[in-house]
């Protein structure tokens, strides 16, 4: 890192403080993209950088905060695109350790503006939209923590008294239209049950989860495995064509586990009333690992791929999904570090492709 600018006077406390709190909150959604974010004041200090610059740069906000943004890099203006910079960002031993170009915008924040880039050099529009929907589940996340609580203890008693009803009564006193009405009670409260945890999921943060070396073939053979004993195998045959046998990743198995049952199970559901087949696929690829679980299904119209990760977003009856599965697979994939794309032609099926780092 190069020697130290002074650091930022309290100017304006009221505005600083102001803008800390607006960078706090934002921060989780700004650490979920893949995008070089670094957000500065209005006199050119650092206020915060996300995990996508300290992953290139080996600087932390840490270490930054209160810095010039010389002590960050060099930068430039691009004559022929006002709002655009050119810049070579420093290591933390001083040497250059990545040129990109990016982009000034406010990202809401009134008394700072962010520096947005991609080292493949994403669109601009792209990256807000996905800092948009990752502000949006983590609200999302935000709205359940709150109200779980209040949930679960309710959804817990009138499943367990149903359940109780229905074991003891069962064949004796009931009508069995009464029997169905109990059933119906207790997969609408199930139903509401993995709606609540699915958003628990979307609430949580890199701080309440514990990373380790996990094998993909692993994570990929046990999603199988459960999504083996759910769908009918009469009728939905899942097959698996792994290569890279070493591969690991930097991750949490059971959220990995979740990415592939999620998919497999959307490739299921996407079948028509005669079944089909799903596989699973996967290889490394220049320091990644790429999962293609693919379906040949009734695949999905364009409308249909740009909106397939929107929360709440289903294609399903109203009774058979809460349009949170897809949502919560690329949230997964993005706590990791890696990407997910959809391809699909309408009668042709469905590839979902995951990519990840290997782990170091």
């Amino acid at each position: 890192m190069p020697t130290a600018t002074p650091k930022s006077a309290p100017a304006d406390s009221t505005k600083k403080s102001a803008l800390q709190t607006a960078v706090a909150v934002m921060m989780p959604a700004l650490d979920q993209v893949a995008a070089i974010v670094v957000v500065h004041d209005e006199q050119g200090f650092v206020v915060a950088c996300n995990r996508a610059f300290e992953q290139h740069t080996g600087l932390s906000t840490a270490q930054l905060a209160g810095e010039r943004l010389e002590a960050i890099g060099e930068f430039s203006c691009d004559e022929q695109s006002p709002g655009v910079l050119d810049a070579v960002l420093f290591d933390a031993d001083g040497g250059e350790a990545l040129a990109l170009k990016l982009r000034e915008c406010s990202l809401g924040l009134e008394a700072g503006t962010a520096l947005v880039g991609h080292p493949e050099q994403a669109s601009l529009s792209e990256l807000e939209d996905r800092l948009a929907q990752a502000q949006r589940l983590m609200d999302l996340g935000q709205l359940a923590t709150g109200v779980a609580h209040e949930l679960k203890n309710p959804l817990t008693s009138i499943l367990n008294y149903a359940d109780y009803l229905l074991d003891k009564y069962r064949g004796q006193f009931f009508e069995k239209r009464d029997g169905e009405r109990l059933q119906r009670i207790v997969d609408g409260v199930e139903r509401m049950d993995r709606f609540v945890r699915d958003l628990l999921q979307l609430a949580r943060t890199d701080e309440t989860l514990s990373y380790e070396s996990v094998s993909v073939h692993e994570a990929v053979h046990s999603a199988v495995g459960l999504c083996a004993i759910t769908l009918d195998s009469a009728t939905i045959s899942v097959t698996s064509r792994l290569e890279a046998p070493e591969a690991r990743v930097c991750g949490v198995r059971s959220q990995l586990e979740q990415v592939f049952v999620n998919l497999i199970t959307n490739g299921a559901d996407a079948m028509p009333a005669g079944g089909g087949s799903i596989e699973v696929a996967v290889e490394a690829c220049d320091g990644t690992v790429v999962c293609r679980i693919t379906d040949d299904g009734e695949g999905m119209s364009e409308s249909t791929r740009e909106r397939i990760f929107e929360p709440f977003f289903t294609t399903r009856a109203e009774s058979d999904g809460t349009g949170l599965g897809l949502a919560l697979v690329r949230t997964i994939v993005d706590r990791h570090g890696g990407e997910i794309c959809v391809e699909s032609t309408p009668g042709q099926g469905t590839s979902f492709i995951v990519t990840l780092p290997l782990a170091d």
